[in-house]
């Protein structure tokens, strides 16, 4: 910094003292008194401390924005894992209900069979009984309307 800018800068600031258009007045005389070549060196001081500035805060932005996107990255990573072990997790046990399912049906399955064919025997015993107890009945009465046309024949022809 100049000698004379820091000079200046020492001194006292002058008072601002009244209304607007008197305010204005007063700090343009202040410029006035400033010439260029010593604000010159400070304002390229302070550009280059605000492109310091702007730049470390670029730069952290960037980082931030590097960290942001490696946590979203191993989020997104560790969520697609998770959506993909889940995914695994149930078509393992949609495998698993449905074979318990195809056993449970077979076995079903193979219990009506074996007991529709239990009762279609028992059904085929019963039936059988009934025809052979018709046939014995039927057997029956016709042996007993033989005799009886016996006794009949008989007593038509040797008379009463």
């Amino acid at each position: 910094m100049s000698e004379k800018l820091q000079k200046y800068l020492l001194e006292p600031a002058p008072a601002l003292d009244g209304d607007y258009i008197t305010i204005q007045r007063q700090t343009l005389a202040e410029i006035l008194r400033l010439d260029r070549h010593n604000i010159e060196p400070i304002e390229k001081q302070i550009n280059s401390i605000y492109r310091g500035n702007t730049a470390d805060a670029a730069e952290k932005s960037q980082k931030a924005c590097d960290h942001a996107e490696a946590t979203f990255q191993t989020h997104s990573e560790s969520a697609r894992q998770n959506h993909e072990q889940t995914i695994a997790n149930i078509k393992l046990e949609y495998q698993t209900q449905l074979k318990k399912l195809e056993t449970q049906t077979h076995a079903k399955r193979d219990q009506i069979i074996s007991d529709t064919e239990a009762r279609l025997h028992e059904v085929k015993q019963n039936c059988d009984y009934e025809i052979m107890t018709a046939e014995n009945i039927a057997e029956g009465k016709l042996k007993k309307y033989q005799l009886e046309r016996l006794k009949i024949k008989e007593a038509v022809t040797h008379g009463p």
